[in-house]
This record gives structure tokens, C-alpha cells and sequence, in this order.
């Protein structure tokens, strides 16, 4: 069995819709997906409601595929993890 990654989805903006609005609108189409409320539940790891529209759902890359295809979707993109290469710098004040 596939290993559930975490994805990104990035729906229609629903202008004036409450957050409350929007997370049940998250949870709708992941339980449509799923099969259940539970499941849904169970995967929604974030709802974005403030700047964008979206959330964050524990999802295989076949899940995500369908998801693609749901009406409102714009995106669904693997989230990722970027490390920074190099050491970091601590500054200390030169002192004379």
C-alpha cells in the first residue's frame, strides 16, 4: 500500500464565506475523496482561511490525482521541505 505524503491544495477563492464555511468546504471534498467524515478528518492536517483558500491533507499521489480533477481545485502540489546548505552565521559585537 502507497505511503500517504502531505499535499498542499489550493481552492477557489469563495469570497465572504466564514472560515467555518471554509473548513466545511475542505472537509466536504476530502470526505467526497475519502469515502468518509472520519478519513477526511482523520487527513486534514490545516485549513487556510485567511490569505488563501486551501488546506493541508495526508493524501497518496493517487488521492491527490482525483483530487486534481475536483471542481474548484486549482492546485495540488507535494509540500516540501527545504534545508538551508551551509553553516549559519552568529554575529558577535567587536568589542576593543
Amino acid at each position: 500500500m502507497e505511503e500517504a505524503k502531505v499535499y498542499i491544495v489550493y481552492m477557489e477563492r469563495q469570497e465572504r464565506a466564514s472560515p467555518e464555511t471554509l473548513e466545511s468546504s475542505h472537509l466536504q471534498i476530502l470526505t467526497s475523496l475519502l469515502g468518509s467524515e472520519e478519513a477526511a478528518m482523520a487527513a486534514l492536517l490545516y485549513s487556510y482561511k485567511t490569505t488563501v483558500n486551501g488546506f493541508s491533507a495526508k493524501l497518496t499521489s493517487a488521492q491527490a490525482e482525483e483530487l486534481r480533477g475536483k471542481p474548484g481545485v486549482l492546485q495540488v502540489t507535494e509540500s516540501q521541505t527545504f534545508q538551508l546548505q551551509g553553516e549559519t552565521a552568529t554575529t558577535k559585537p567587536n568589542v576593543m
